[in-house]
């Protein structure tokens, strides 16, 4: 019963890491299926070369993650295979290794693409703010010399001499 035991316990923690992947895989499918959904009603804020660069780096990870899943599921080898059966294992996770290094790659591209593309909304939301309250600080200034005049005008009328600048909150 032990040793029956023993050949199973390998065999759940491969098992739950395979799962995992694949669970990886359909969160990265349906998130590259949410941002082209997103594209094509015009919501996006990427660009289209930049949605292409997202999609390519989602189907690099869902290839990496289902190469893994299928690697520890039917390649591992067991104790007493033979050196083919461990060559070629060892030749999916090399190249599963060469494509998790391009995938990190085009994350962070994305990543630093992402950030550039933030800044420069943000530059732009504050140089539009700073014009908006510069127009209504001219505004609010205009206002109130044309209240000024208006006062001074009406002061002189009834023979009083003009007073300073009003302040409405002590008067």
């Amino acid at each position: 019963m032990t040793g029956a035991r023993q050949d199973m316990t390998p065999d759940l923690p491969r098992l739950a890491f395979a799962l995992l992947c694949v669970l990886g895989t359909l969160a990265i499918a349906t998130g590259a299926f949410l941002e082209i959904a997103r594209a094509r009603r015009g919501d996006s804020l990427l660009a289209p070369w930049h949605l292409r660069l997202r999609l390519m780096s989602a189907l690099v990870w869902v290839i990496v993650l289902l190469s893994l899943a299928g690697a520890v599921t039917l390649l591992w080898p067991t104790p007493n295979a033979s050196i083919n059966q461990k060559l070629q294992f060892l030749s999916v996770i090399n190249g599963v290794a060469l494509l998790l290094l391009l995938a990190l790659a085009l994350l962070g591209g994305d990543f630093w693409i992402l950030w550039r593309t933030r800044r420069r909304v943000e530059r732009a939301q504050a140089v539009r703010f700073a014009r908006e309250l510069h127009s209504l600080a001219e505004t609010e200034t205009e206002r109130a010399r044309a209240a000024q005049s208006v006062q001074n005008n009406g002061a002189q009328r009834n023979g009083k001499a003009p007073r300073g600048p009003s302040n409405s909150f002590h008067e």
